[in-house]
């Protein structure tokens, strides 16, 4: 027999005898084994392993035999524990196949259940006879000890081992289970728990299945009545982790009736994050489960990172993958140093790499007037509310947070928020949230309020308080100071990748350069008519009481960020009129080094240009077209405070790029001053018609102070 057995991978040689149906073997030996000892066959069998054996008696000898090979050996019951080893063993071997009797010494080495190796070597016996199989096995202090009925059924199993500390008892259809110091990572082997197909959402939580990550040891109490299907205990886990989510302790009790099974006190410790989770909930099947969470002292970025969301997209479809905090979407980083580098190199590159880090994440921040949702830091409490009917997840929330901050740009004191999540969409009952902008110290704060339906057709209601900023596109000069409250009613309707706006703006307690301005009101539209990403609005600043506002109004294309709809054209288009009392605007955006003090005036001014975040200074794509006409105005200047410039009437007309100066003349000093001609609104350049002041006759009082070393 030079090719060995099924269980043997090595060559025996043999004498032995065949006579009617038995087969005696007076001598089989090999390189560590020999048996000898009688078989009765059946012939009609013959060709049919294992079936074929009617009884045997045999003295068995072996070392270092695979136990992988040795299971088709086994009942059919044991074949399934996820066991290996290498084992040697000597004693009896009778009965046959259904019915064994087996009295063995064992020495098993190299061996592991599940992912607990038993090592170095565990020696001790094992029985198996008609009231079924006894084993027992010992290292040291460390022992594994089983009883199993006839039917190979546990009886009694009891395990003490550095990993794992297993008592299991049966009686009739009860069953008490004991588990503790198992590691969770033993279990990453099963692949029940490699993929989650059972909800979308849960896929998303979990991309790579349960054993991403998996850790924590687990100290578990439980009972069980197995003809009914009943059962109760308790689960410890310390140091808990699974994909992004990680604890410092997770305990719940649990009960199982029938087919259900309950989740009752269940608690997740977070110390370092300053976490507290307490949950239960209920799972029938795949299709129908539910649960409720309640948390506090916990930061929403923890939340966002464990359900891998990363933008409002994510956090609408949860049962969608996640395309910003997959794993994939965060390669490890390599040194690029080989493996010998000195540590000052190691160092330096790894203060390198953090620096194009921190560099990375603020050129996103500033690609977008709306940072991803993964950059909000801040405490969050709440309740949570899950429920799962045929693969629809719905999700009911009411979340407080307090000392929000998104992307360094926004700051929230106060956070509340509730609603609903699912099917695609976010209906919100209410949200509040007290913010001010971190560009914009002047103001403590501001209020955003919304409520309705994000991600689907109907109407979402929008109210807003914040802190204003004048233009987020442009940047206003140093000498001009802003501050204001700006008030914002909406309707908002369409999808959330096509959003239609129509509102009121108010802005409030508006100071520029220090002067208040008396009322600013406006009206605006968005995506609304023939052309779509356009932003229609129209604005009356009224400067003083009983004063004629100015007004503006305009166009200005624009894509939101999460909008997949894009406007026909980048031609922006802006009008502004003023007249009489409003030229007061000179005062303010002065300082009052120059003051309108009387008279007439008319400015009608149309901006336009292409307009594109993405090109640069705005104003440098811009060019107005308009007309001023000045009569009998009187305007004073602190450089000459006391002899104010009167009788001005003029025409200036402004031509895409340059101002033209028709006709201006007026009295000043006891002379005459006039001026004609055109200056560039931009660029220098050479112009046939540059700009001439003529003064005529002028009485000029000055007094000078000149101060030298």
């Amino acid at each position: 027999m030079t090719r060995g057995l099924p269980f043997l991978d090595r060559p025996i040689q043999t004498r032995w005898q065949w006579q009617d149906n038995q087969l005696t073997i007076a001598e089989a030996q090999g390189e560590g084994f020999s048996t000898q000892g009688t078989i009765t066959l059946k012939p009609e069998l013959l060709g049919s392993g294992l079936a074929a054996i009617k009884t045997m008696d045999l003295d068995v000898m072996a070392k270092d035999l695979d136990g992988a090979q040795l299971k088709p050996f086994l009942p059919a019951n044991l074949q399934r524990f996820p066991l290996a080893s290498t084992v040697s063993m000597e004693g009896q071997v009778g009965g046959n196949p259904l019915q064994p009797r087996v009295n063995l010494a064992l020495d098993m080495t190299k061996s592991r259940f599940a992912n607990v190796r038993f090592e170095p070597t565990y020696r001790g016996h094992v029985t198996i006879d008609g009231t079924g199989l006894n084993l027992n096995l010992r290292h040291e202090a460390n022992y594994l000890s089983a009883t199993l009925d006839r039917n190979y059924q546990p009886l009694v199993v009891r395990v003490d081992h550095p990993q794992l500390q297993l008592d299991l008892e049966r009686t009739g259809a009860n069953v008490a289970l004991g588990v503790n110091r198992f590691n969770l990572d033993n279990l990453s082997y099963l692949p029940q728990l490699q993929t989650l197909n059972f909800n979308p959402a849960m896929a998303r939580v979990f991309p790579n299945g349960l054993t991403e990550n998996l850790g924590g040891q687990i100290n578990a109490r439980a009972e069980f009545e197995l003809k009914e299907g009943f059962g109760w205990g308790t689960i410890a886990i310390d140091n808990p982790t699974v994909s992004n989510i990680k604890g410092d302790r997770l305990a719940l009790e649990f009960r199982r009736d029938g087919k259900e099974i309950t989740i009752a006190n269940g608690e997740l410790i977070q110390a370092n994050a300053m976490g507290n989770y307490q949950f239960n909930g209920s799972f029938h099947d795949a299709n129908h489960w539910q649960g409720q969470l309640e948390f506090t002292d916990t930061n929403v970025n923890d939340v966002l990172v464990a359900m891998r969301i990363g933008n409002l997209d994510d956090l609408i479809n949860l049962q969608e993958p996640s395309t910003i905090v997959n794993q994939g979407n965060f390669p490890t980083m390599k040194l690029g140093l080989p493996p010998k580098a000195s540590l000052e190199e190691q160092l330096r590159r790894i203060s390198e790499i953090s620096v194009l880090n921190a560099q990375r994440r603020q050129t996103e921040k500033e690609a977008s007037y709306i940072p991803p949702l993964l950059d909000l830091d801040g405490s969050l409490q709440g309740k949570v509310a899950f429920n799962n009917d045929r693969g629809n997840l719905a999700i009911d929330f009411d979340l407080a947070g307090e000392q929000w901050n998104w992307a360094d740009r926004y700051q929230a004191s106060e956070l509340m928020a509730k609603g609903t999540l699912g099917e695609g969409k976010i209906q919100l009952a209410d949200l509040k949230v007290n913010l001010r902008s971190l560009n914009n110290p002047r103001r403590p704060g501001g209020l955003f309020a919304m409520k309705g339906v994000i991600g689907d057709t109907q109407q979402l209601q929008v109210t807003m308080e914040i802190s204003v900023a004048i233009n987020p596109f442009v940047s206003l000069p140093p000498s001009i100071g802003f501050d204001g409250l700006i008030n914002v009613r909406s309707n908002i309707t369409g999808k959330f990748t096509n959003p239609k706006a129509l509102g009121s703006i108010e802005v409030k307690d508006v100071v520029i350069n220090n002067t208040a301005i008396a009322s600013t009101v406006g009206s605006f539209s968005y995506n609304i008519g023939d052309d779509p990403a356009q932003l229609d609005f129209f604005i009356g600043a009224q400067l003083q009481n009983n004063q004629k506002p100015l007004r503006v109004e305009g166009t200005i294309p624009y894509q939101l960020p999460f909008a997949t709809i894009a406007p026909n054209s980048n031609n922006l288009n802006i009008a502004v009129n003023l007249e009489n009392e409003g030229f007061t605007l000179l005062n303010i955006l002065s300082k009052d080094q120059l003051q309108w003090l009387a008279g007439e005036g008319s400015a009608q001014l149309n901006i336009s240009g292409n307009f594109n975040p993405d090109d640069g200074p705005l104003a440098q794509t811009l060019v107005t077209e308009g007309k001023v006409i000045l009569k009998d105005a009187k305007i004073a200047s602190q450089f000459l405070p006391n002899d104010p410039l009167t009788n001005v009437n003029g025409e200036i007309t402004f031509d895409l790029n340059q101002v033209n100066v028709n006709n201006f003349a007026g009295t000043f000093g006891g002379g005459n001053v006039s001026a004609t001609g055109s200056l560039p609104i931009i660029f220098s350049r050479n112009l046939d018609n540059p700009l001439t002041i003529n003064l005529d006759r002028l009485g000029l009082k000055l007094k000078i102070s000149i101060t030298a070393a």
